[in-house]
């Protein structure tokens, strides 16, 4: 995995319509297909080096009734936008 030095994280929030966003950005090393699997399947496990992070995000948003979506995952950083 990656390290960032002086690594960064932005989030913005906007109203389009009825719909309300939230994205949440770093410029981290990305999240592969794999660590992915962990926002959208239950079943998919995790480990000390891919964190819970995903996990989280899932379940959250399933509590509050959002839905999550992947801007972008690559090399250069991760954009998750939340939908309410």
């Amino acid at each position: 995995m990656r390290q960032v030095n002086g690594g960064k994280i932005a989030w913005k929030a906007w109203k389009d319509k009825d719909k309300i966003f939230l994205s949440v950005t770093d410029d981290g090393a990305g999240v592969s297909n794999e660590q992915l699997k962990a926002l959208y399947d239950e079943t998919a496990g995790s480990g000390a080096r891919q964190g819970l992070g995903l996990h989280i995000m899932r379940d959250l948003a399933r509590a509050v009734g959002c839905t999550v979506s992947l801007q972008y995952g690559n090399a250069n950083g991760t954009e998750f936008i939340l939908s309410f």
